[in-house]
């Protein structure tokens, strides 16, 4: 049987205040199920704000290691549509790569401070 792509489940979205002087920014928990079926020995997490098929230099890749199916990362864009999508890569061979998965980070407010003039 040929290995399988991972599986995207999903990329949970929430506002981090950095500080009150700041705008706050976007933490995402991105999950997946890995790929399967063979031994693998890099992958990685690619995420853009282009709808262009990853094309180079467009998106940022993330190495994330082989032994986990879940990621937290911060600092990302508010009111922003992005793509995300997982590369494993079998050992000796060739890349799997996902489906592309969308998410859209909300946007955050900084709370004002009550009295405040």
């Amino acid at each position: 049987m040929p290995p399988t792509k991972a599986i995207l489940s999903g990329a949970i979205t929430n506002c981090a205040s950095r500080s009150a002087i700041t705008n706050n920014v976007v933490n995402i928990a991105f999950g997946w199920t890995k790929a399967t079926g063979a031994s693998f020995d890099q992958q990685y997490l690619d995420y853009s704000v282009y709808d262009n098929g990853f094309a180079p230099k467009t998106f940022t890749g993330i190495d994330v290691g082989v032994s986990v199916s879940n990621y937290s990362s911060g600092g990302f864009a508010q009111g922003v549509k992005y793509y995300w999508r997982i590369n494993s890569h079998v050992t000796g061979g060739d890349w799997l790569i996902s489906d592309v998965g969308t998410f859209n980070t909300p946007l955050c407010v900084v709370p004002s401070t009550i009295g405040e003039q």
